[in-house]
């Protein structure tokens, strides 16, 4: 849950902010956020669901979705803090 609350926490400031002076702000806030949050949201789903269900081999269908997760949210909370300067002062 961490993972999943990190991940969507960084990348919903950085499009909040980049939406920010638009016309449209709901409505391009959600066309911008559902495609870049999907990947993560499948992978804690993915997790989430095989460790409630408790499966013979649950720790090699939990680990790689949790890995998954992890490097999306490396990787965009990257993009957002090296981007976040230059979409503020544009």
């Amino acid at each position: 849950m961490f993972v999943g609350t990190l991940g969507m926490a960084g990348i919903g400031t950085m499009l909040s902010t980049i939406t920010m002076n638009t016309r449209a702000k709901d409505v391009m806030l959600a066309v911008l956020f559902i495609p870049l949050i999907y990947p993560l949201l499948y992978a804690c789903v993915t997790a989430t669901t095989t460790a409630i269900m408790g499966t013979e081999f649950w720790t090699d269908f939990f680990v790689m979705p949790l890995v998954l997760a992890c490097g999306y949210d490396v990787v965009m909370l990257l993009v957002c803090w090296v981007l976040y300067d230059f979409v503020v002062s544009a």
